[in-house]
């Protein structure tokens, strides 16, 4: 009994070392913001200038605009992404609406992940008669595992199709776990 449980307790506590993973990090990364960020009907890179926290600056960096972050090590990563989408102005009349779509990439171009969303197409209101300010809100969010090379980098790209001219993204929260 006594080599089983050492054996448990060692696979515990090794999982946070380089070797294989064990299925915890090793470091970490947490971009937040909640101030409003308005988009545009081009593909416009993501501000996560608000709050930042780095658990090892050898592994990860964020630009001076707080848009792309650098992976500094190859390795397994495991990546968060929500962010909340809504619509800020008084609506013009009910058909007032828009598709929103999060995109993930790797280097500035290549194709990650797609923040799976609710978001389209989503309303400014009912009917402009009833309400002349409320406003339509969604959440996107994703989580997937990617192997990434050394100075990799990473962002996400937001955009919306339709009427509005009020799209705004806030409360977007943005972790990058370093597995291995």
């Amino acid at each position: 009994m006594g080599t089983i449980t050492r054996t448990i307790a060692n696979n515990l506590t090794s999982g946070l070392g380089a070797g294989g993973g064990g299925g915890l990090y090793t470091s970490i990364a947490h971009f937040q913001s909640h101030f409003d960020f308005t988009i545009t009907t081009s593909q416009t890179a993501m501000d996560f200038g608000a709050s930042e926290y780095i658990s090892d600056a050898n592994d990860f960096s964020i630009d001076a605009n707080k848009k792309i972050v650098t992976i500094a090590n190859a390795g397994r990563y495991e990546i968060n992404f929500t962010g909340q989408a809504r619509v800020s102005a008084a609506p013009t009349n009910e058909d007032d609406w828009s598709n929103v779509f999060i995109y993930g990439y790797k280097n500035n171009s290549t194709f990650l992940q797609e923040a799976r969303t609710e978001f389209g197409p989503m309303s400014k209101v009912f009917s402009t008669g009833e309400n002349t300010t409320d406003t339509g809100k969604s959440i996107g969010a994703c989580s997937f595992i990617h192997l990434f090379a050394a100075n990799d980098t990473i962002q996400w790209k937001v955009e919306y199709l339709g009427d509005s001219t009020s799209m705004k993204m806030s409360n977007r929260n943005f972790i990058i776990k370093r597995l291995s």
